[in-house]
Order: structure tokens, then sequence, then C-alpha cells
């Protein structure tokens, strides 16, 4: 098979693997509809023939269809996939690319509510800084490397391992499944992704079945001691785990802590912190990155490359050299009034709060103010609304844009911008919900200065409404 069609190519984790296989010889084509940043410039920097919108004609001819999780949950009558269907072609979800192509017999898997993206770059990083060309998936832009996918000759990969479905109302399997999960890590099983696990049980179970692929495949699962319900995780597994925690930080798993990150020194140019293997000092690690949730993501990654036996020089050269990634904490300017504007990816209320907390370590005595917007799924069901309490609690200021809900979703279960701004401002953060633009980019203008941080949050696009703050 040669020719391939990608159906909703502009998803994080699709465009790069488009990349991949056009690199890997395939006759690459694919739909999609709004495309912006990182994935419209990684398109047509590699002359990734793309179409905006889609038409049923562009399957006709192509021996394999890679279905995007997007696309269907927009619209389940997509026209390219029905008719993909019809004539029979293959489907497949993106992880049969990365099975293909990226998956060795040496699989790290990072899992886990909540850093996976940055985890599984500073791996990838740190792997690639040791000589062991790794392959790898990141579902986003490490600055590090040209795309989020590589696949090379090398014994190792390492692929962010989500929980989502592989393809929604498709194939419901989640997938970190197809990952051949062997050296795996688990952040947090904190109840996420609301409209694919219905109950928070369901969601502790697509983790526990993915600790029983753990123990079948003879790996080790790298589990973090304060991740929320990682207990109930661990209580179901039967082979080998480490447990890895942040000092001073509430565990819920009652063990011996086996990579221990001490003496934490938050400054405003790096993170150092020390690392204890079972008490004993490992050594001395300092990260450009922001905030104790990101230290818990280097300790993670310190944790699985030091029991691969990759050596401590090549693993503190890796993280002292790790840029990051794009959308991440990522600084884009200043705007006219001085301020610092920070595009950051988080679309969820944990998210949100990680990296509220994480700037607030930086830049102790700064004005934040958060431009904030959810993902369109979790608008979707009120019980969202509950994550919401103390979430932007380090933010001085909430500012929230115009949110649509789908005309498909019940009355009943729908979330306006209204609602977030109550459910934000119940523990006191002042939260304005403004649909229009031109007053959201006046407020930001008026409550900031040379000591604010301005720091738009979202899975989206802002389009012209964050570059209009900043200064030209």
């Amino acid at each position: 098979m040669k020719k391939v069609h990608f159906i909703g190519i502009a998803g994080s984790a699709m465009a790069p693997i488009a990349i991949m296989m056009k690199k890997k010889g395939w006759d690459v084509t694919g739909s999609d509809t709004n495309v912006f940043e990182p994935a419209l410039s990684l398109l047509n920097e590699n002359d990734i023939k793309w179409y905006e919108g889609y038409d049923k004609g562009r399957v006709e001819d192509v021996d394999l269809v890679i279905l995007g999780g997007f696309p269907l949950l927009g619209n389940p009558n997509n026209e390219e996939f029905i008719h993909a269907k019809e004539l029979g072609k293959q489907i497949e979800g993106y992880a049969y690319a990365l099975q293909l192509l990226v998956v060795k017999d040496i699989s790290i898997v990072v899992t886990g509510s909540y850093g996976k993206t940055t985890t599984t770059a500073i791996i990838a990083w740190i792997l690639e800084c040791a000589g062991k060309e790794p392959s790898f998936m990141v579902g986003g832009k490490p600055i590090n490397f040209p795309t989020g996918v590589k696949s090379t000759g090398g014994d190792f990969s390492v692929l962010e391992g989500d929980e989502f479905a592989s393809v929604y109302s498709f194939d419901m399997e989640p997938r970190f499944l197809s990952y051949k999960p062997k050296y795996t890590i688990l952040s947090s099983t904190k109840w996420d992704h609301l409209n694919i696990y219905k109950t928070e049980q369901s969601y502790i179970d697509a983790f526990i079945k993915l600790a029983k692929e753990v123990e079948k495949n003879s790996g080790v699962l790298f589990i973090c001691a304060s991740g929320e319900n990682n207990e109930k995780v661990l209580n179901t597994y039967n082979g080998d785990s480490i447990i890895y925690a942040l000092e001073n930080r509430a565990t819920v798993i009652d063990s011996p802590i086996d990579y221990l990150a001490a003496n934490i020194i938050h400054t405003e140019n790096n993170t150092k912190f020390t690392v204890l293997l079972n008490d004993s000092p490992l050594g001395d690690f300092e990260t450009d990155m922001i905030g104790e949730h990101n230290v818990e993501n280097c300790l993670a990654a310190i944790a699985v490359c030091h029991h691969l036996r990759i050596d401590i020089k090549s693993i503190n050269s890796g993280l002292s050299t790790f840029k990051g990634l794009k959308r991440r904490q990522e600084i884009i300017g200043t705007s006219t009034e001085g301020s610092i504007v920070i595009d950051d990816f988080a679309h969820s209320a944990v998210k949100a709060k990680s990296t509220l907390e994480a700037l607030k370590t930086r830049y102790k005595n700064k004005k934040i103010i958060a431009i904030y917007q959810p993902r369109s799924s979790e608008r979707e069901d009120r019980n969202a609304l509950s994550a919401y309490r103390g979430a932007f609690d380090q933010a001085d200021l909430v500012l929230l844009p115009k949110m649509t809900v789908k005309k498909s979703v019940p009355k009943e279960h729908r979330i306006y911008g209204k609602d977030y701004a109550a459910a934000i401002s119940q523990t006191g953060t002042k939260t304005l919900y403004i649909p229009k633009d031109e007053e959201l980019i006046d407020r930001i203008k008026s409550e900031s200065d040379e000591n604010t941080i301005i720091v738009f949050m979202s899975a989206s696009d802002w389009g012209d409404l964050m570059t209009q703050t900043l200064n030209e």
C-alpha cells in the first residue's frame, strides 16, 4: 500500500504522522477544517497535499484511510468516512500507522491525566542525547525536533499514550493499548474526557486495563505516588512497579518511594532539584521549564531513563538542553503595555491549575491575567463544572471569550460561558465572561502593565485575539 488519505489531517498527532509517512515513501493527502498553527506550517513546509473541508471523491483511489478523532466527533456522518466504508477501504486510527512504523520492542508509553506530552518529549530528547536514536510520537511540537513523530532504526520507542478513544464512535478502545506498553508511566488517573468516560470508575478501568497489558508484556509501571486514583490502579497490578514522587507532596500510594525529587528551587531563569534513589543521592538536575508539575514530568523521565541504563551525564544533558514544546507555557512576546504574553495548551481545569501554579512559582510578584477557553467536548456535560472550584486561584483575573455549544447537545447538559465564570469565581477569583472580542481586548489592555503576565489557555487557535495584544 502506498497511497494514504488522512481525514482530520491537522490534528496534533495526525499532521506529523502524515509527514512521517510521506518521508517513508507514501503518497499522502488529507482533509480538515479550521486548520491553525502549528499544524498549518508543518503541513505546508513539508509539502503535504491537504484540503479545506471534506469531499468523498478524495478517498476513491487510496489504499489506506487514517481517521482522526475529531471529524467524527463533529459529524458522525463525515462524507469521506462514509464513502470509504462504502468502497470497502481499509480504515484505521492513527495508532495503526504508529504500530507499523514507530513502536519498538523497547516501548516506553507515557500515560495519565496530565503531563503526557511534555514527559514524552523529554524522554525522547534524553534518548537522542544518549545516542539511542529513538522513534517517538509526541502529541505536540517539541522545539528540539523538527516534528513530533519520528521513525528510526533504533531499539527504543517512546509514545504519548492517550486514553481518548482511538477514533470516536469508530474504535472506542483507548489509544495507549495499541503501543505495546512495556515501560509505562502513569502520572494520574484523575477523571477526564467525560464525553467518553461517563463515570469515574469507567475512566479508572481504562488504566487498569493498561496496567494488565504492562503486566502481560513483563514490563514496569512507573507510577506517581501523588496522582489521583493511582492507588486504585496499582492495587490491581501484579507486575513490577517503580514509585516516584516530589518531596513534601501528599501521596495516595502507601509504598516506599523509589525516585524522589527534593530540594526544589525555583528562580526566574530555571528550576533546580536533587533526585534521591531509595533515599541515596542520584544526582542534581536543572530545567528551564516552569513549575513543580514540570519537575514531576522531569522526574518521571529520569526514573525511566535511569532504569533503562541511560547514563546520568546524558540524562542531565538532555534535561538542561530541553527547550520545551510549542504552546506549552510558550512566551510569544510582550504586549503594548509591556506584559509578558504566554500561549499555553491548557484546555481543562486540571491543566489550567497546573499552568497557573507553575507561572506563580516563577513570577511570584506579578499579576496574572488568564484568558481561558475550555475544549469544546467539555461543554457537553455539566458535571465538568465541579472541577473548576479552586482551579484558577493563582490567577488575579480570569477572562472568558465567546463560547459556542453544539445544538445537538441537550439544553440541560450544555455549559455556557457564564456557567464557567460562576464556577471559577466560587473561591473568589475575579472572573468575567466577555463574548465580544473588542471588549475582551480592551479589558486585557486596561488591566495589564509591565508587571503583568498574560496567559492564553486553549486547545484552539486564538487567531487575531492573541496577536492584537502583542507589541509589533
